[in-house]
């Protein structure tokens, strides 16, 4: 059977419930095209480095963010809307949609298609040596459900990216929500406008020789997806080394044994002949409600700071002055997985504000964090320290198995992963091009933008976490310009690098990228700096002054002690070289502070 499918990111948070489920009004092929401009289409090239020998068909479905209708995108750009029946007779079945596939890129080529604007509640399959089925009903448009048994599609290898066109932005993340199949990665350029000017001090007098700052954009690169070397199959063998029903969600085709997916728990529960423990997390709810009838639980969020504790079975929160903003009662194993029902309630006094703690919750319980009497956790959530997750016996290891082999950590392992800032999402509102890259399926390194990267090391890619191995602490430059050493709040000690403003640099001797090479960059810095201070860290081999192999941009982190990971790609970079960080602002300010660095 196939299932409308919801969307399960934050790219249609926008969209309503019930209007994700229905996927706004579908059936048959219309003509119809909204106008568009040339200038607003975005570049897309899908690389094929599967290894695969299939052929691969695209399928590009979304919803205009103008009219509200559900649509595709064709080869040459144009979005399509569908429309849907007005009824499908008893006993029928929902009709077969028209394929509106686009021939996809065999391996080691690529296909260029664009992306219009203002598109919402994307999906950009990709799908190997066979077709994909979609169906048309009343509802909405009927989307793969691979870990039913009776969909048309479940022997079929396919996956899918995630997107959104804000006007003529681009929002865009790989995910596992869902399932763990084709490895994905993602890369958007963009050029990013220069940071703001320094304020105009009109007590001192303009020098007319002062150099005016320097308004051309930048361009920027990121990349998320990327796994680690022999990734997939490393992701197959660490679930299945898992045992009992973890294992039994690794899905193989009997027509050649090819395993073919991960599912996600949620799947392993509500498919059709269930293979996943419904009850996993109901111990770890009890010791959560019985702990915290006795002790408060705060939640950061964006609309406020929420203290909760538990009566009657129920979580009660609070904000400012004591107002109530809702209630959370005991979830259910299948709403922890699926991340709604107890943890998203309805009706609530502050809904909006209710809704972003129950994500939070949700993520606690995933990532083994919340306290029980047995078990101390962290009574103030969000956690951002990743060494602390999926350490209690209740957590969620297929996240985990997910987030352990994604060369920067980052991944969707569930639908709120984006909690503490733990998913491989890129908002880009200046976007010039994306890339999506069809990762190695073989024994190879990953391809594409980070080729090359080995796992990374086991530190957070947001607040917590000591230096990993290998890791070149700031302290130990051999020369410098313009900086200072200071003692560091960071996990791990030391002392950090700071003072760091315009024209400062750093440099390290001797560093060795090996015979295979490096490519990507992670960097723990820190700033403290006004919303309007922002700079550029670039990195340059054997001189201050050559040409830079990569670059990331930072602004405020909250505080020069709150300290962030920075992930960036390099230029492939093989043998021994002397490393330089350079810094530079437009601000004319100090804007930023770095403890360590380390490349994969």
């Amino acid at each position: 059977m196939l299932r409308v499918s919801p969307r399960t990111r934050k790219i249609v948070a926008a969209v309503t419930a019930a209007a994700v489920l229905a996927l706004a009004g579908l059936t048959g092929l219309a003509a119809m095209m909204p106008a568009r401009a040339a200038s607003s289409d975005l570049p897309f090239t899908v690389t094929n480095s599967s290894g695969r020998p299939e052929d691969t068909f695209l399928y590009v479905m979304a919803r205009s963010q103008t009219t509200g209708e559900q649509g595709y995108v064709d080869g040459s750009g144009d979005w399509h809307a569908f429309d849907l029946p007005a009824s499908v007779a008893n006993g029928t079945g929902n009709p077969t949609a028209p394929d509106v596939s686009i021939s996809g890129p065999a391996d080691g080529s690529s296909v260029k298609l664009s992306l219009p604007a203002n598109l919402t509640g994307g999906r950009i399959y990709v799908a190997f040596g066979e077709h994909l089925t979609f169906q048309l009903s009343p509802g909405g448009l009927v989307e793969p459900a691979a870990w039913n048994s009776d969909d048309p599609n479940h022997d079929v290898l396919f996956d899918w990216a995630e997107f959104a066109r804000n006007g003529t932005a681009i929002n865009i993340n790989t995910t596992m929500v869902d399932m763990f199949s084709v490895p994905i990665a993602i890369t958007v350029k963009a050029l990013a406008p220069p940071p703001p000017p320094a304020p105009v001090d009109n007590s001192v007098p303009v020098d007319p020789s002062a150099t005016p700052p320097d308004t051309t954009p930048f361009p920027v690169t990121r990349t998320e997806g990327t796994l680690a070397k022999d990734g997939r199959r490393k992701v197959f063998d660490a679930v299945t080394a898992l045992g009992g029903d973890w294992a039994a969600l690794v899905d193989v085709r009997e027509s050649d044994g090819l395993p073919l997916r991960v599912l996600a728990p949620i799947h392993g529960i509500d498919s059709a002949a269930p293979v996943f423990d419904a009850a996993f997390f109901d111990s770890y709810v009890e010791g959560v409600y019985d702990y915290y009838a006795s002790h408060a639980l705060t939640v950061d969020t964006a609309l406020g700071v929420f203290t909760g504790k538990v009566a009657n079975g129920a979580f009660t929160f609070r904000g400012e002055g004591g107002r109530t903003i809702g209630t959370i009662g005991r979830p259910t194993t299948p709403e922890i997985f699926g991340c709604h029902g107890a943890l998203q309630p309805t009706g609530q006094p502050d809904q909006d504000a209710i809704l972003a703690v129950g994500a939070r919750i949700c993520a606690g319980f995933h990532r083994g964090t919340l306290s029980t009497p047995d078990r101390a956790g962290s009574d103030r959530q969000a956690t951002f320290d990743a060494t602390a997750f999926y350490r209690h016996e209740s957590s969620d290891l297929y996240s985990k198995v997910m987030h352990d082999h994604s060369t920067n950590g980052r991944a969707y392992g569930f639908a709120f992963d984006d909690v503490a800032e733990f998913n491989p999402s890129i908002d880009e509102p200046t976007p010039t091009s994306v890339t999506m890259t069809l990762q190695p399926f073989g024994s190879s390194v990953a391809t594409g933008p980070v080729a090359g990267a080995e796992p990374a090391p086991p530190s957070a890619p947001s607040p917590g976490g000591e230096a990993p191995v290998g890791a070149i602490q700031a302290e130990a430059r051999t020369a410098q310009r313009g900086t200072t050493l200071s003692p560091t709040s960071d996990s791990g000690g030391g002392k950090h690098v700071g003072h760091v403003g315009d024209g400062d640099w750093l440099r390290f001797e001797d560093v060795n990228f090996g015979r295979n090479g490096l490519s990507t960059l992670r960097a723990r810095v820190a700033s403290g700096a006004a919303t309007s201070v922002s700079g550029v860290v670039e990195v340059r081999l054997d001189s201050r002054t050559s040409t830079p192999i990569g670059s990331f941009a930072v602004g405020r982190t909250g505080g020069w002690q709150s300290w962030r990971t920075v992930p960036a790609a390099i230029a492939t970079t093989t043998g021994t070289h002397d490393v330089y960080l350079t810094f530079a602002t437009g601000s004319g300010r100090e804007f930023v502070d770095v403890n360590w660095f380390t490349f994969a």
